[in-house]
């Protein structure tokens, strides 16, 4: 019996990746707009075909164009794109990592991925896992220095308490013991930093938020500079076939050609709510990578190009007040999941003692709507809940 790389598309789809050279010296707002869509339409034709010489799982057109824009946007040789942004998290772990290897994790991850980690890696691949503060250098230095890791799991901004943890001090101790490192920058987006510039040999993201920027579409990519890595992506998709759907892969195009526009209202945005936030007296722990008081500020602002667009903090309230008279007060905040949308988004964490989550932490997604109108929602809420018997 053949081994499954003999089954392997015989297309090298690296090939899609040439012309990226030729652009590299165009400005990101430039590549948004202009690497990937060859086709000579004024939109990429969306291919649904799922067969000719090989199943459209291993790659179509629709999904090469994408893929190219987005290494372009990464700085990447080589971007395969997934189903999901959580997707774009497990299939890399699931490539690389053989039963018996170890794995140090950020104590702070995407719920999902914390699952998988912790729950799904160690009961389906024998993969020892470790979690810890990664923004603490020393104690990750011993902590691999001590004991062998094959990779290193972190977020360029963490989810929800917003950590920012130093990607290239990260990634110099992990490659001198031998580790590889993967960075989730989905709260970032290439736009506010680059993972792979820093060290990494993995980034990847969830390109249903910022990179897709509408609520409108599911995705996820996986970027390296590695050859190797990418090849084991293309196998693994092979297995799993979680690719991206080329209707999918044509709205993500779409929007990333406002990628820099949407990003820079965001953070401008979170930044007015930043300074709203601060001057109430019943908001407390305010979290924002931007504000001096972070205890990662001085990392953030050397590693990112502004602070983003999620802002975190608590109401001196109860639960029950919080869900029963704050939340159902507001009407441009939604209390739904997810973030990087034109909608702001608003969503309570319950509490999360070994990741450090305190009860009723709020998370903000904020959105693109004019910030006076956003101001004046919340302000709505406070007044019944604090300013009202």
């Amino acid at each position: 019996m053949g081994k499954s790389e003999d089954l392997m598309p015989k297309i090298d789809r690296t090939s899609i990746f040439e012309k990226n050279v030729e652009l590299s010296a165009l400005g990101f707002d430039t590549r948004c707009v202009e690497v990937g869509n060859y086709s000579g339409r004024s939109a990429m034709p969306i291919y649904a075909s799922v067969t000719g010489s090989e199943y459209q799982r291993h790659g179509d057109p629709s999904r090469d164009a994408v893929s190219s824009c987005i290494a372009s946007l990464e700085n990447a040789k080589y971007t395969l794109v997934t189903a999901s942004g959580v997707s774009a998290m497990t299939l890399p772990m699931l490539g690389l990592l053989q039963a018996g290897d170890r794995i140090i994790c950020h104590h702070d991850l995407y719920i999902w991925t914390y699952f998988f980690v912790r729950e799904d890696l160690p009961r389906i691949a024998g993969v020892q896992v470790d979690m810890m503060d990664l923004t603490d250098l020393e104690a990750f230095e011993k902590a691999v220095s001590e004991k062998p890791a094959r990779l290193v799991v972190l977020e360029t901004i963490a989810n929800p308490m917003l950590n920012v943890i130093d990607i290239e001090a990260v990634c110099k101790i992990a490659h001198a013991h031998g580790a590889m490192v993967l960075v989730d920058n989905t709260f970032a987006s290439p736009y506010l930093c680059r993972p792979l510039d820093l060290g990494a040999d993995i980034c990847s993201e969830s390109l249903t938020k910022y990179m897709n920027g509408h609520g409108d579409a599911l995705g996820g990519s996986i970027s390296t500079n590695s050859h190797r890595i990418y090849y084991r992506m293309q196998r693994m998709m092979g297995v799993l076939g979680c690719c991206l759907s080329p209707f999918n892969s044509f709205l993500i195009q779409r929007g990333l050609q406002t990628l820099s526009l949407r990003m820079e209202k965001h953070c401008d945005n979170a930044e007015r709510i930043v300074e709203y936030l601060a001057s109430k007296p019943f908001v407390k722990d305010l979290t924002y990578p931007g504000m001096e008081t972070h205890p990662q500020h001085e990392i953030a602002k050397k590693q990112l190009k502004r602070y983003g667009g999620v802002v975190c903090f608590r109401l001196d309230t109860s639960h029950e007040k919080l869900y029963e008279v704050f939340l159902p007060e507001l009407d441009l905040w939604k209390h739904w999941v997810s973030l990087g949308e034109p909608h702001s988004l608003i969503s309570p964490k319950d509490e999360d003692k070994e990741k450090g989550i305190p009860a009723d932490f709020i998370r903000l997604a904020v959105g693109l709507a004019d910030c006076g109108d956003l101001i004046a929602d919340l302000e709505r809420g406070f007044e019944k809940l604090f300013y009202k018997d």
